[in-house]
């Protein structure tokens, strides 16, 4: 849990990186009124939800978010917890958490078909052990997404030099585009654990404090692809 608010940091920032490939879908969320739909895999500790949440409020771009979660079991009662910090915190987001495994087959019946953005982060380098089988769960992922889904992965510069992302997007067989390699930092932009939005610090463990970011300025590899090719 130490690590929350280092990697929500860091989700914000990979979400800045590719705001020019997002926008369109906030926009069309803003303005209809209809939710963004962004699933979550391996987001049980919710640094994904607190760092989409700081990039769009802190963006003045407060768009209602549908957000699931795909997890395991472990994580279900803080998401309990979550449900009720964003009641009070009077956010425009509906939470739902499911368990599933990223390795079983079953995985595809746990997500959520409009999905608009799938986010994965710190989740892929925990995969290299299991790698057979999450690719098999991950292609299948994708040809069942619609076109123009929008997958977003963050994870240590190492997972990159080992060439698994590029594996990954080749076993696709071309339904996913390279949107946007980059990286990115953590440094927090002030001292409330590196959150700009200061509600989002009530979705925080009460226990963290700023000393979770003494490992802040540590570079992390940001990819963004999107489903291309026929319909599924």
């Amino acid at each position: 849990m130490a690590r929350v608010p280092k990697h929500a940091a860091i989700v914000r920032e990979a979400l800045r990186a590719c705001r020019k490939h997002l926008r369109a879908y906030v926009t069309c969320a803003s303005r209809t009124g209809h939710p963004l739909r962004v699933t979550s895999v391996g987001g049980g500790p919710a640094s994904d939800l607190i760092g989409l949440l700081d990039h769009l409020h802190s963006r003045d771009q407060p768009a209602a978010v549908r957000f699931t979660v795909l997890d395991g079991q472990c994580w279900q009662p803080f998401w309990d917890v979550i449900q009720e910090e964003l009641r009070q915190l009077r956010f425009s987001v509906e939470v739902q958490y499911r368990v599933a495994d990223a390795t079983d087959r079953s995985f595809q019946k746990a997500v959520p078909p409009d999905t608009k953005l799938f986010v994965f982060s710190y989740f892929m380098v925990e995969m290299i052990a299991a790698h057979d089988k999450f690719v098999r769960v991950f292609t299948a992922l994708v040809r069942q997404s619609r076109v123009g889904t929008l997958f977003l992965s963050v994870d240590p510069p190492r997972v990159s030099r080992t060439g698994y992302k590029k594996r990954l997007v080749e076993k696709c067989g071309g339904l996913l585009e390279v949107l946007r390699e980059t990286q990115v930092t953590c440094s927090p932009p002030c001292p409330l654990w590196g959150i700009s939005e200061p509600r989002l610090c009530g979705l925080l463990p009460r226990q963290l404090s700023v000393e979770a970011f003494e490992a802040s300025g540590i570079f992390s590899d940001v990819c963004l692809w999107r489903r291309v090719g026929p319909p599924a």
